[in-house]
């Protein structure tokens, strides 16, 4: 079964920019994905090192029985013909569309995930789906320690626990003053190597 990219995002409710870019860094091209009719599509294999990337290898996602969602399928299988021994064909009444697969709830089974963790069926809200989103988004961010300010007033150097000094993109880098830390968010594997600040930058000089 091959599975692309925007059902990807559907089932998990992830954003596809978050996709892209744990796939970017994660995945290798043509073995756990490729490109088919201007779709990337995953293999069974590059799926599960998605879902893992992402944080979700553990988690009950309901997906559509094959065929629908998929690159070149519909969401009703066609109608078929057949013959009445007479050699004219006769039109067979429409199959029914696939059936989305949903696991039992008992009293001794408690809800499956909706694909996010932490979050349940019963208490999955657009509150917090969005905060379990911005939990696993928070995770990729690191805390700098500001060491120069650029001339360019949208740039600023600043290092890691590592001592690396490395070049961060600010809304304004009017307010900041070396030694101030903030929060920013590594860029992904092979674009380039600029850090995006997260967050909101000093009000004041050298205070947020």
């Amino acid at each position: 079964m091959i599975y692309s990219e925007p059902l990807v995002a559907r089932v998990t409710g992830l954003s596809k920019s978050l996709i892209v870019g744990k796939r970017k860094a994660s995945l290798v091209k043509g073995a756990d994905w490729d490109v088919d009719r201007n779709t990337v599509c995953y293999t069974e294999a590059g799926l599960k090192k998605l879902l893992g990337a992402l944080g979700l290898s553990g988690a009950v996602l309901a997906w559509p029985a094959e065929g629908e969602g998929q690159v070149g399928g519909s969401d009703e299988e066609p109608e078929g013909e057949a013959s009445d021994g007479a050699g004219e064909a006769v039109a067979q009444p429409p199959q029914p569309g696939p059936v989305v697969e949903k696991l039992a709830v008992g009293p001794t089974c408690p809800p499956p995930a909706v694909g996010l963790p932490g979050v349940l069926i019963e208490e999955a809200t657009a509150d917090t789906v969005a905060k379990a989103v911005a939990k696993i988004q928070d995770a990729d961010l690191v805390e700098l320690t500001v060491k120069k300010i650029s001339f360019n007033p949208t740039i600023l150097h600043a290092a890691g626990a590592d001592g690396v000094v490395v070049t961060v993109r600010v809304t304004s880098n009017a307010n900041f003053l070396p030694g101030m830390k903030l929060k920013a968010r590594p860029p992904v594997k092979g674009a380039v190597q600029v850090y995006s600040m997260v967050g909101h930058c000093p009000r004041w000089r050298g205070r947020f």
